[in-house]
């Protein structure tokens, strides 16, 4: 009878309570937090160009910005990444590190000058790719527990030192086609538009031991794998937005993203292996799952303020995230029954998440003609209801450019330029391993041991490009 319920518990146990927030809310919040470094000139100044526009960036931004380029330019900056993991369990503190490269941000821009038209001055095309692995990561943690994780016929056996152990890896990749379009008004008023073509994946791989260390107990091991694989094939999006010179000094912006329309499909494997005493081992994980479904990626909107001098820029954005507004469906497009298992997700994300308003802000000083300084700093709020789950998210970045004239010509010269970023940022998240059900008089049990996580990302963007 035991050995019956020991299996029933452990299955109830780690079922849906392997991973920091529930499976199916993965995808959720990586497409929320994706916050990808475009150009380093945007990042530097903490991705504050809303209003700012003539950078790549701007295809995605705000298209309104393409508008402002006089001569084509094309670019591209490769991005490297190391992030820093602390976790601290049952008083145990461990760290993991995790170092990539990432392709970053391809970009051209075509201006064409419209002699016959007194109040269209420039229409102007451009396209980019940009590419990222921003929420990549590597984690673990470990401790010794007075307690088992195994919930056993109502009540918890105290059965000495039980060592838990976990180490689990995830990567997420956001690849971005777009291709804009803007037309400049007498220099002073802009207005664009851009069709963007989103690509996703994301890749789990979660691991949990639990070892009998003094022997007390029937059951000496229990080791956990679960592997969850989800990718895009489908996705698009249309955008607008405007930007305006109020003065010579102030200029305004504002842009909107429609909604994302992703086909996915999932593989999903679990494994669950019992150890016991007299060798017996017992696998009671689940088979592979494919599953396809849609998710609705709900629109962004950003508004932009800036002012501008000789001497350089300060900016100031704010982006708005409703990402309560993230909704599963099947393949007719349509959301699913309440009683279904879709359904049910949406009614997860109704509930845990929150929308989120990003403010960031940023400046750039001209040092000297060729060379320039940058800062910015970012508050990228949590899309979790509960903070502790997954904390607000902290960026300070830094960042200069140089210039330089390679090619001189009658009407135009040909410059060559180069600009990095250093981008820091810091959030913190906790979990438990494993949950317990209700005791068989109704009363709850004592609370499984808290995991908590602080993550420290710093990354080095880089954009090198010609202006011809």
């Amino acid at each position: 009878m035991k050995f019956v319920l020991s299996i029933l518990a452990t299955l109830f146990l780690f079922a849906n309570n392997s991973t920091a927030q529930p499976r199916e809310l993965n995808e959720v919040v990586q497409l929320s937090w994706a916050n990808p470094a475009y150009t380093a000139r945007s990042m530097a100044v903490g991705g504050a160009f809303t209003s700012l526009g003539a950078d790549v960036s701007s295809n995605y931004i705000n298209p309104a910005g393409i508008g402002m380029f006089r001569t084509a330019e094309v670019i591209y900056g490769p991005n490297f990444s190391f992030k820093n993991t602390a976790s601290s369990y049952l008083g145990n503190a461990e760290n993991a590190n995790n170092f990539l490269m990432e392709f970053g941000t391809f970009g051209l821009v075509i201006p064409m000058k419209r002699t016959l038209k007194k109040r269209l001055s420039y229409l102007n095309f451009g396209l980019a790719y940009h590419q990222s692995s921003n929420n990549n990561l590597r984690r673990s943690y470990n401790g010794f527990n007075q307690e088992t994780c195994c919930y056993i016929g109502g009540f918890l056996p105290d059965i000495g030192a039980e060592h838990q152990e976990s180490i689990s890896t995830k990567r997420s990749q956001f690849g971005e086609f777009v291709f804009s379009i803007a037309a400049n008004y007498n220099d002073r008023f802009f207005i664009g538009a851009n069709l963007g073509v989103p690509r996703y994946s994301f890749n789990q791989e979660y691991r949990f031991s639990e070892i009998d260390v003094d022997d007390q107990f029937y059951l000496s091991a229990i080791n956990i794998v679960e592997s969850d694989s989800i990718w895009s094939v489908e996705g698009a999006y249309i955008g607008i937005g405007i930007n305006a010179k109020l003065n010579k000094n102030v200029r305004f912006g504002v842009s909107i993203k429609s909604a994302t329309y992703f086909t996915l499909f999932e593989d999903y494997v679990f494994s669950l292996i019992e150890s016991y005493d007299d060798g017996y081992e017992i696998n009671l994980g689940d088979p592979l799952e494919e599953i396809e479904f849609n998710l609705s990626k709900p629109f962004t909107a950003n508004a932009g303020l800036s002012y501008l001098n000789q001497k350089g820029f300060i900016a100031v954005d704010v982006e708005y995230q409703p990402n309560s507004r993230y909704r599963y469906s099947d393949d007719s497009g349509s959301e699913l029954d309440e009683t279904t298992y879709l359904a049910t997700q949406n009614s997860l994300i109704r509930r845990e998440l929150r929308d989120a308003f990003n403010v960031k802000a940023g400046g750039e000083y001209v040092l000297a003609q060729n060379y320039r300084l940058r800062a910015g700093y970012q508050y990228l709020m949590s899309p979790m209801q509960d903070t502790r789950e997954l904390s607000d998210q902290h960026v300070f970045s830094i960042g200069g450019g140089l210039r330089k004239v390679v090619a001189e010509y009658e009407t135009r010269n040909s410059v060559f330029f180069a600009d990095a970023a250093l981008v820091f940022a810091t959030y913190k998240n906790r979990y438990r391993p494993y949950d317990f059900p209700p005791n068989d008089d109704g009363s709850i049990p004592s609370a499984p041991p808290i995991v908590d996580f602080t993550y420290v990302r710093t990354n080095l963007n880089t954009t090198f490009g010609f202006k011809f």
